[in-house]
């Protein structure tokens, strides 16, 4: 349950060749040079660490080819869509030294008509339709390799994002939109199906806008036909700004302070990672033990700005507003961690066991209160897989692995308790067959599992009434099982069919309320009854 989509503690883990990305938007998947994506599903903490709680996304680059090649593209469509990209890559120094290097830019107007006057308008943010973008990457990587057993690898990537913002219309209680749940004299819900109502959106609305870059130095050094060393030094740096329509009237807004825009996230977050590891490879066994360490600073703020209404000015950091929350967090993160994966009976049988303690220091410096948050969290991270080779391309497996996604602190106007928010754990087990049928024309792979947590992070609200926003707490356990399937055929070389179910029954413990029930308040900031009793 990630609390938000722009939170430095995600539930799934991004990776750029290795190097954890606290920001999602970090990577354009559609433009950042890439050979392939690996996708982990479950608790993969003990082998990615930071924050892979329910899954880790790994987007490996392209590799610099040994000979001349060249790539382009160009796609036209509907909306003003345009992409186009090139990359170029090869040897600069026959033997020695290769390299590749590409840009890449993609345009579109949107698809949701914008009923606003000033729909048209060059106001910095929306123009003409809702939910377009204007995106620009380019990266460069060099590879050397002086002797057979030595390799260098130096990449750049950047990227420059400037979303709008997505069509959408509101209905609110606030605004008598509400036709059930009568509480107060005000009906706290809308029931039934749901009216299509006109989309009108302020133009100096914004997406994200963002510019981000990621930098990596890679060495690797083969001591012998069975070890191998590793070493890693990432970079990161990503400036980013959103400034959102937050008023139901988004023609006039809804008090004589104008039209209200949230700012979230506008701040800076950069950081500095070294992984080093040695791999041992016999084929029947595999092993893996290393460091990693990690110096974070996240230059966070959540603002508010009251524009004219009817007005065209941009909206950016420049712009006069008012800080609702200014929080400058540093993280300083480390880990040892091994693996070690034993084939029996000349491969018939696998087991596999990981493992990672991590120790992790937060100071949260709050600017507005000028209050100081501190805490250390350390975590142990195993994992365990057992797999039995029915064939060469069928098998079955049991995995257990336990997944945290870290603590961290709230601000603002809020009760001392609530200042800080512990991790959150989640122990996984699943059973499955993956398997290639009909001459590996046929995919099937099926799976159980059970998902037990503990500690769960989610949205609430301060005992503070004073405090109008939301915070981060831990609010008790849950637990969920369920079954998964997947199936693709290869009907054709050029054709293929895929099938895919999902099932998944989560539950809260016994006695926990959910606090989202407690977001609703009465105009004195208390906490009042929306449904079934519950507040």
């Amino acid at each position: 349950s990630a609390t938000s989509i722009l939170s430095a503690e995600n539930n799934v883990s991004s990776f750029f060749a290795g190097i954890y990305l606290p920001r999602a938007y970090m990577i354009d998947p559609g433009l950042a040079g890439l050979q392939r994506v690996e996708v982990v599903k479950g608790p993969q903490s003990a082998l990615y660490g930071r924050n892979a709680f329910a899954g880790a996304i790994n987007y490996v680059p392209l590799s610099a080819p040994d000979h001349l090649t060249l790539d382009t593209y160009v796609t036209a469509g509907t909306d003003e869509r345009f992409d186009y990209g090139l990359t170029a890559g090869g040897p600069l120094i026959d033997g020695y030294v290769n390299a590749i290097a590409g840009y890449a830019s993609s345009s579109f107007d949107g698809t949701w008509s914008n009923a606003h006057p000033n729909a048209d308008a060059e106001a910095g943010g929306t123009t003409d339709k809702m939910g377009g973008w204007e995106t620009e990457a380019s990266f460069a990587t060099v590879e050397v390799t002086p002797t057979d057993s030595l390799r260098f690898t130096l990449g750049i990537n950047h990227l420059e994002r400037d979303t709008e913002a997505t069509g959408r219309y509101n209905i609110s209680r606030d605004n008598g939109d509400g036709n059930c749940s009568l509480v107060g004299g005000v009906n706290q819900f809308f029931c039934g199906e749901l009216p299509v109502l006109e989309a009108i959106v302020d133009p100096r609305s914004t997406g994200l806008v963002s510019t981000s870059d990621v930098y990596r130095f890679d060495a690797e050094y083969d001591l012998s036909e069975t070890l191998t060393a590793f070493y890693q030094y990432g970079r990161i740096d990503s400036d980013a700004y959103s400034y959102d329509q937050t008023s139901i009237n988004s023609v006039s807004g809804d008090t004589a302070s104008g039209v209200q825009f949230l700012g979230l996230p506008v701040g800076n977050v950069e950081a500095d990672s070294h992984e080093l590891r040695l791999s041992y490879d016999t084929g029947a066994t595999k092993a893996t033990a290393g460091a990693f360490y990690s110096d974070l600073r996240d230059d966070y703020k959540t603002t508010l700005v009251f524009g004219t209404p009817l007005a065209t000015q941009p909206i950016t950091p420049a712009t006069a507003q008012i800080r609702v929350q200014d929080v400058l967090t540093e993280v300083l993160t480390k880990s040892v961690f091994a693996s070690v994966s034993q084939d029996f009976s000349d491969g018939l049988i696998n087991i596999a066991i990981e493992g990672r303690y991590t120790e992790e220091e937060k100071t949260s410096y709050d600017r507005l209160s000028g209050s100081v948050s501190e805490a250390t969290f350390d975590s142990f991270t195993p994992r365990f897989v057992a797999q039995y080779n029915v064939s060469e391309y069928s098998n079955v497996y049991a995995s257990a692995a336990k997944g945290v996604k870290s603590g961290g602190f709230n601000s603002g106007n809020i009760l001392a308790s609530e200042r800080a928010f512990q991790p959150e754990e989640n122990w996984t087990y699943e059973i499955g067959s993956k398997n290639q049928l009909f001459d590996q024309r046929l995919q099937l792979n099926a799976n159980l599992f059970y998902v037990d947590w503990s500690n769960l992070q989610t949205l609430s609200v301060s005992g503070n009434p004073a405090f109008r926003g939301t915070l981060t707490r831990n609010v008790g356990g849950a637990t969920s099982y369920g079954v998964e399937i997947d199936l693709v055929a290869r009907l054709t070389e050029e054709l293929q069919a895929g099938f895919g179910f999902s099932y998944a029954d989560p539950t809260y413990a016994d006695d926990l309320i959910d606090p989202r029930y407690q977001l609703m308040r009465n105009s004195a900031g208390i906490p009042i009854v929306i449904c079934d009793g519950v507040t």
